[in-house]
């Protein structure tokens, strides 16, 4: 009998898209081909969840920051890991793990395959100055430790060549896979919406996102101001939290809406939520791929985005969804009135999103490919 081969996931304090990606491939991976562990913060959510699931969690300080002290902790501590547990392959998430692991593989004499998982826009994307110039740096002088790449969206895949200027095979498009049992569950909506302090038979316009500064919400915020010039009387719903929870809060009231909008802060059952609204709005100025969008598609929601990062690979205009611009309350309020305004056409772009997001974000299709990694970067090395 084949022994299994042991597989050490890498993540940083995780939320949103990265989070649920890495609890899907520690819930679904093949166990009978692979034996898994988590290396990780010690209160990660994530962590909590591997260890309810009986997968070896390793506690490893890895902030989202670049903090050269805590850092050369974490990459001893992780080589030590990698050392005594025998690790095979070694697949790190975000550029932050991704970076530690890869030097933690300099201090191993037997270094385990290495992949890396991008699941958003780094070099062109939120981190800038010295801070850039270091990662690229160090990805170049990285990169023959690094036996494949994946990207989220085709989108990331093109920032990682254009920036290490790396062989294409390397770099693989693997697209987050959802599981949609979980979201075929039915739901009350006048229940969900009367449990929030919603009223049941107006529309609700709502977003599902982290308060960060690539999110746009103070966008969300200019829609409701134009909408309330529009089409009084809708409901709006917020989700999520984060560090500039305050700011947004503090530009609703400024503008005018505070009292128009639900702040919910953060909520782990998003399905329900997402099936009280009647359209999703995502108004990113970045998104490596957009987990939020696939989740409102398997609610069978109709959706406007804007069409950066790999949003377009999801949306087609005005085929599944609506596309607009990026830094602007005025369009998405356009798009969002466009819909309300002829229920036909909403549900039959939500429909077929929801049929495309069968055909191409299937977790199987995910689970498939990333193990089809595995054994090639474990049987190359």
């Amino acid at each position: 009998m084949l022994s299994k081969i042991k597989v050490l996931q890498v993540v940083r304090p995780a939320t949103g898209g990265m989070k649920e990606h890495v609890l899907a491939l520690l819930k679904n991976l093949n166990r009978k081909d692979f034996e898994l562990g988590l290396a990780c913060p010690g209160d990660s959510q994530v962590g909590a969840v591997a260890r309810e699931l009986g997968i070896r969690v390793f506690p490893v300080d890895i902030s989202g920051e670049i903090t050269p002290w805590h850092d050369g902790q974490g990459t001893v501590r992780l080589a030590g890991i990698i050392r005594r547990w025998g690790v095979q392959v070694v697949h790190a998430h975000g550029a932050k793990a991704g970076l530690l692991a890869r030097l933690s593989c300099l201090l191993v004499r037997k270094r385990p395959a290495t992949v890396v998982t991008a699941h958003n826009f780094v070099y062109t994307g939120s981190v800038r100055g010295w801070k850039q110039k270091l990662l690229l740096g160090a990805e170049k002088r990285l990169l023959p430790l690094t036996d494949q790449f994946i990207a989220v969206s085709q989108g990331l895949r093109q920032e990682i060549l254009n920036s290490q200027g790396i062989a294409p095979e390397k770099v693989m498009t693997i697209y987050n896979g959802l599981d949609l049992e979980l979201f075929s569950e039915a739901s009350d909506r006048e229940q969900v919406r009367a449990r929030l302090g919603l009223e049941p038979h107006r529309p609700v316009v709502g977003t599902v996102a982290r308060f960060a500064p690539q999110k746009g919400l103070q966008y969300f915020i200019d829609m409701v101001a134009c909408l309330e010039k529009q089409l009084p009387g809708i409901q709006y719903l917020v989700v999520g939290d984060g560090p500039l929870r305050e700011k947004i809060e503090s530009l609703a009231k400024s503008r005018g809406v505070r009292e128009k909008i639900t702040f919910t802060g953060f909520i782990a059952d998003i399905p329900p939520i997402l099936k009280a609204m009647d359209v999703f709005v995502l108004p990113s100025l970045s998104e490596g791929l957009g987990i939020s969008v696939l989740e409102a598609l398997a609610c069978r929601r109709p959706i406007v985005a804007t069409a950066v990062g790999g949003i377009p690979e999801i949306i087609a205009n005005g085929e599944n969804g609506l596309l607009v611009p990026p830094g602007s309350g005025s369009y998405l309020a356009d798009g969002v009135a466009g819909l309300l305004n002829n229920p036909q056409l909403a549900q039959t772009l939500a429909s077929r999103g929801f049929q495309q997001l069968e055909e191409k974000f299937s977790l199987q299709k995910m689970l498939k490919a990333t193990e089809a990694i595995y054994h090639k970067v474990y049987r190359d090395r």
